[in-house]
Parts: structure tokens; C-alpha cells; sequence
């Protein structure tokens, strides 16, 4: 059994990813001591900004709906503060032209990532619970993906 909230945050990444048209193969690994050492890998291409900002944020977008939703700014600086998925997320929102850096656009991508997750609830709930049992799920295994 592996961890609900990094199960939920693969998954959100990968519907995210599949409603934009980008492949996503979500797993989680654990060191054997219960951490997590390794999770999803995405191939991003050449993906438009917005699309890309959508799929960066969809992971602590993913864990909020597991909690029941929440506050999207909070999803926000949850991602920019990690080391990875922040600084490509603030590359990403730095090539949207009218919005440079501001955190209301990365709220709007946020919102935009929660409603393809809740256009596809079926498909994250399905996703997450294989995650969670057997550490991994891979995005040609989801059903049709509602578009944005």
C-alpha cells in the first residue's frame, strides 16, 4: 500500500497530462522504509505554457481534491515551493505574456487543472486507488479523458 496523498498526486498529474494530449506514466517507488523515492515521469514536448503551468500544478491539485478540495493559492505555493515543479512553473508562467510571475495567473491554471480533474473524477479516483495499492498506472491504461 502506498501512500494516498502521492498516489492522488501522480494521478493528478497524469489526467491533466491526458486531457491536454501529453503521456504520463504515474508510479510511485518507496526506499523500503515507507519514504518515497521516486515518482511520475512526464514528456512534456512542446507544450503550450498554460497547458504546461495546468500539468505542473495538477499534482497538488490532485492531493486537495483528496482531501476535499481547499484552498487553490495554497496548491499554488505548495508547487512553487517545491524545487522542481516550481522552478519549471515559474518558467512556464514567465512565456504566458500577460501575466509574468503573477500568482493570479498560477491560481487560474490551478483552476483550470481542478476542472479537468472534476470533468474526469472517475478516471483520477480509478487511477489513484491503483497507485495506492500497486505503486503504479500508466496513463494508456485510462478510459476516454474529457477534454478542457
Amino acid at each position: 500500500m502506498y501512500d494516498r496523498m502521492t498516489a492522488a498526486h501522480e494521478a493528478g498529474h497524469a489526467v491533466v497530462c491526458a486531457a491536454v494530449g501529453v503521456r504520463h506514466v504515474a508510479f510511485v517507488r518507496s526506499d523500503g522504509s515507507g519514504q518515497v523515492s521516486s515518482t511520475g515521469d512526464t514528456l512534456i514536448g512542446d507544450l503550450h505554457p498554460e497547458d504546461h503551468a495546468a500539468v505542473l500544478l495538477a499534482g497538488k491539485v490532485g492531493e486537495a481534491m483528496a482531501r476535499g478540495y481547499g484552498d487553490l493559492k495554497e496548491a499554488v505555493n505548495d508547487t512553487l515551493a517545491l524545487e522542481h515543479d516550481g522552478a519549471l512553473l515559474r518558467e512556464a508562467l514567465s512565456e504566458i505574456p500577460s501575466y509574468q510571475y503573477k500568482r493570479g495567473a498560477a491560481v487560474e491554471m490551478a483552476d483550470r487543472a481542478l476542472s479537468i480533474l472534476k470533468k474526469n473524477r472517475a478516471e483520477f479516483d480509478r487511477l489513484r486507488r491503483q497507485l495506492e495499492e500497486e505503486g503504479i498506472g500508466h496513463v494508456k491504461d485510462m478510459g476516454p479523458v474529457a477534454k478542457p
